[in-house]
């Protein structure tokens, strides 16, 4: 069965992307990547599609709101969904 959903996962903290991946994964047909920095994050957009983008606020590199400052400036990423976290 392919997954309906592409979900982005950008999380400096290992723990903290399990505990998302398992809280929105719970039996859905979700496909997950994840990342732990904001180069990461806007390298892994610019290759593949997704669907919801979960973006910490605190990444290494790039903020998270930096990195949603290019996401909306960008003609294909403007409609992304972006879900942003912080500790």
């Amino acid at each position: 069965m392919t997954a309906t959903l592409q979900v982005l996962i950008a999380d400096h903290d290992a723990k903290t992307r399990f505990l998302i991946r398992q809280a929105l994964v719970g039996g859905r047909n979700l496909g997950v990547a994840e990342v732990d920095s904001g180069l990461a994050t806007l390298e892994r957009l610019s290759d593949s599609s997704f669907g919801l983008l979960v973006l910490d606020v605190d990444l290494p590199h790039l903020s998270g709101l930096e990195i949603l400052e290019v996401i909306r400036s960008e003609a294909k990423l403007q409609a992304l969904p972006v879900v942003m976290t912080g500790a």
